[in-house]
């Protein structure tokens, strides 16, 4: 379908997930019409290719509070992220806690089965030593929401065990970093989940992680 500001409107079934999505393309067709382009052999890789673009996610900018850091040992960012529809599928696992150092951009994830200050706390416990593993130290900030899961008195005596220091983001916007990390992870997730035909992340995770 050809709109009026000379844009083609393309509405077609994603070869994979079998959903339906538009897209706007130039109309650069000139005097051939839709019965005179020839359609060749679709590949695996070509239907791979097509859902990555069908599902890209649109950008849009907009100013954002800057984020400054003063070192690999500085500032985290940690963040949950709700997996709930996918618990079925995954052990009964319903969230990601998500922590990535703003310096370095390394990144590490915890699955957790319930959403409160106990399993957050011990999952970021989990977090911090397996850091030491690999050579990380812990930081000496932690930047969060305002979450009920992170402001309870076990996970605050955690942080204060390990000499560590919270702070909250007072709007309701979370740090751009943990957020672009969501996204890229979640991007990554749903394209795995097409070539797999279903939806268990707990065994990707980690090899996500090390893309």
């Amino acid at each position: 379908v050809q709109t009026t500001n000379g844009l083609w409107r393309i509405s077609i079934q994603c070869l994979k997930c079998k959903t339906n999505k538009s897209k706007f393309i130039i109309a650069s067709l000139g005097k051939k019409t839709i019965s005179k382009i020839k359609f060749e052999k679709i590949t695996e890789q070509d239907e791979l290719n097509i859902t990555k673009e069908l599902h890209k996610p649109v950008k849009s900018k907009f100013p954002k509070r800057k984020i400054k850091t003063y070192g690999i040992n500085d500032l985290w960012v940690a963040d949950l992220v709700i997996m709930r529809n996918y618990g079925d599928e995954n052990s009964g696992y319903l969230c990601i806690l998500n922590v990535i150092n703003t310096f370095s951009k390394f990144a590490w994830s915890e699955f957790l089965k319930k959403k409160d200050g106990k399993n957050v706390t011990k999952g970021f416990e989990e977090i911090i030593k397996r850091a030491k593993l690999q050579k990380h130290n812990s930081p000496t900030l932690l930047h969060i929401d305002k979450g009920t899961e992170f402001v309870i008195k076990q996970f605050k005596e955690m942080l204060t065990k390990h000499n560590k220091k919270l702070y909250h983001t007072q709007n309701e916007e979370k740090s751009e970093v943990i957020e672009r990390f969501n996204r890229i992870l979640n991007g990554k997730m749903k394209i795995q989940f097409e070539v797999q035909k279903n939806k268990r992340w707990i065994d990707i995770l980690q090899d996500l992680l090390n893309e």
